[in-house]
C-alpha cells in the first residue's frame, strides 16, 4: 500500500475521490493501525491498546516519510510478535475490541482480509487520481 503513495505530493495523498471516500494517506494510516491492533496487540498480546481509529481516517500528511518510518519499525515488531504466538493461542478464543470473540486463526485471517480490502480501496483511489491528473 505504501508503494501506491510513493512520489505523490500532499494534494495527491490527501485527495478524496468523493466526499465520503478515504484518501490514500488515511487508508495507509488506518491499515497500519488496524494491523498493529489486531496482530501485535490483540493476537500476540505484546502491549496495551493505544489506537485512535477515528484519527486514522482523518489523518493527513505532506509525505509518506512518517508512515514509511512507522511501518518499517512495526515490521520487526510484527515478526517478533507473531513468532511468539503459539498454536494454543491460535486455537484460543480471543476478544477483539471491535469485532468480539473469535479464534486466533480467525483473527489472523480477519487482519489479512481487512488489509487486502483496504489495499484494493487504495488501488482504486490511485487509479482515479492518476486518471484525473
Amino acid at each position: 500500500m505504501l508503494a501506491l503513495t510513493e512520489n505523490r505530493d500532499a494534494d495527491a495523498l490527501n485527495w478524496r475521490p468523493a466526499a465520503d471516500a478515504n484518501t490514500l494517506f488515511a487508508l495507509a494510516t488506518h491499515t497500519i493501525g488496524a494491523a498493529e491492533q489486531t496482530l501485535v496487540i490483540t493476537l500476540a498480546g505484546v502491549r496495551p491498546t493505544v489506537r485512535d481509529r477515528d484519527a486514522e481516517f482523518a489523518a493527513r500528511g505532506d509525505s509518506v516519510a512518517h508512515l514509511r518510518a512507522h511501518w518499517d519499525g512495526l515490521r520487526h515488531e510484527f515478526s517478533a510478535a507473531l513468532d511468539g504466538v503459539s498454536a494454543e493461542r491460535l486455537d484460543a478464543t480471543i476478544r477483539h475490541p471491535r469485532l468480539g470473540d473469535m479464534s486466533g486463526h480467525t483473527l489472523l485471517l480477519t487482519a489479512l482480509t481487512h488489509a487486502r480490502e483496504h489495499l484494493a480501496h487504495a488501488g482504486l483511489t490511485a487509479q482515479l487520481l492518476d486518471a484525473r491528473q
